[in-house]
């Protein structure tokens, strides 16, 4: 009630349009800890868009991970809503082709969207002069 020690009560940030976010991070930290909040304040796993709300941090969800007790693997779907009803896109099972795994990536409808390719990592990436 009175001290240093009650919580702030802080509105949820709201969700940014997942074609608006060219920055990302991956995680469930809403707000970092500063200043006077001693503990990060959690929210759904999500992609989050770090923003500036004065001298505030806030990391703004744009696309969220399946819950934790959803039977599809968790990084081939992402979700346009935290509860996991709004499909935004899917990724293919890898197919294989010269040495590389490629992955189709389809909408919530299933069109094709894109794709990405996974090569083989470099053995000698950095060459110390």
């Amino acid at each position: 009630m009175f001290g240093k020690n009650r919580d702030v009560d802080e509105p949820a940030a709201p969700v940014v349009p997942w074609a608006d976010a060219w920055e990302f991070v991956v995680g469930d930290v809403e707000r970092p800890a500063a200043g006077r909040r001693r503990r990060p304040v959690l929210g759904p796993r999500a992609f989050r868009v770090p923003q500036r709300r004065g001298e505030q941090c806030v990391n703004a969800p744009c696309a969220f991970l399946p819950p934790p007790s959803s039977p599809e693997s968790p990084e081939l779907r992402l979700y346009e809503d935290a509860v996991g009803r709004t499909l935004l896109c899917f990724v293919d099972e890898p197919v294989r082709a010269g040495g590389e795994r490629h992955f189709a990536v389809r909408d919530g409808q299933g069109q094709a969207i894109g794709s990405i390719r996974r090569i083989a990592p470099l053995k000698h990436a950095l060459t110390p002069v």
